[in-house]
């Protein structure tokens, strides 16, 4: 079994560690790793992290083979405190040892943030070529489980966030628009304009910032901008425009986040002379 890739949607502060626990079907080859080994790893939210791990080989195994993959988000407040209790008592001594035994009780706020959880059976010949994209809540792990041969690598992944367009309008209205071509030499100064609203839905937990734009079938643009949702949210974005040339054409609104395309949105407009 190898671990490659691992993201969580909303990293709570990053700080995670993820927990693996393999067994077979009587849970007398049981096997736990926590990852990485050397603490935790700094994860953004919607980050993937790529790992190349390893994580379980074994000759044989008795009947299914159970798998469990479980992402922590860390509290380091106690370790980062007492590294400064550390430097102090250099400075200060014993005399503030009751600052240490402070620290020692603190809680430790360490919190599950996601999941997976899944057994596999020997007629599905550990998943030969196939790499599984799966996970619950806010985790995401990329992993295989094969024998004989290893599948072949796999392309880094992206983990998007559920963003959508949930309407177009222009001047207030919906599609299909009619408009009126602009005139003159300096068409930008010119009227007939309009507003375009784009409303975006974050169906996120986290805030959202993202790119929006609008492009027609003649390549001309029709407005951009970022934008951000709040979770579980919508918001709307404005911007002006104006059309060169008349005739029906088709305008395409696009949400983005990093490069990726999260959602687009078409509709027709009539532009008359």
């Amino acid at each position: 079994m190898t671990l490659d890739y691992f993201g969580v949607k909303n990293a709570q502060g990053g700080n995670l560690q993820l927990i693996v626990v393999v067994s077979d079907e009587d849970g007398s080859n049981l096997r736990k790793w926590v990852l990485p080994p050397d603490g935790v790893a700094s994860v953004g939210n919607f980050e993937v992290k790529k790992l190349d791990q390893r994580v379980f080989h074994t000759e044989s195994a008795k009947g299914n083979l159970k798998i469990s993959i479980l992402a922590y988000h860390r509290d380091q407040t106690k370790a980062v405190n007492l590294a400064l209790i550390g430097m102090m008592e250099w400075y200060y001594g014993d005399s503030i040892s009751f600052l240490k035994n402070i620290v020692l009780n603190m809680p430790v706020n360490d919190k599950l943030i996601g999941w997976y959880e899944n057994e596999w059976y020997p007629d599905e010949k550990w998943g030969i070529g196939q790499y599984k994209e799966v996970g619950s809540d806010d985790l995401k792990v990329w992993f295989s489980i094969w024998s004989d041969a290893a599948p072949p690598p796999i392309s880094p992944p992206t983990l998007k966030p559920d963003v959508r367009i949930e309407s177009v309008k222009l001047g207030g209205a919906d599609p299909p628009w009619q408009a009126k071509k602009n005139q003159g030499i300096f068409q930008e100064f010119a009227y007939p304009q309009y507003s375009v609203l784009i409303t975006v839905v974050n169906n996120e937990s986290v805030d959202l910032t993202v790119d929006w734009a609008g492009l027609s079938d003649t390549k001309e643009g029709f407005g951009s901008g970022s934008i951000t949702v709040p979770k579980n949210s919508r918001k709307t974005g404005t911007a002006t425009v104006y059309f060169s040339s008349s005739g029906q054409f088709k305008i395409t609104y696009s949400v983005s986040r990093g490069g990726a395309v999260l959602d687009t949105w078409s509709g027709m407009v009539n532009v008359i002379p």
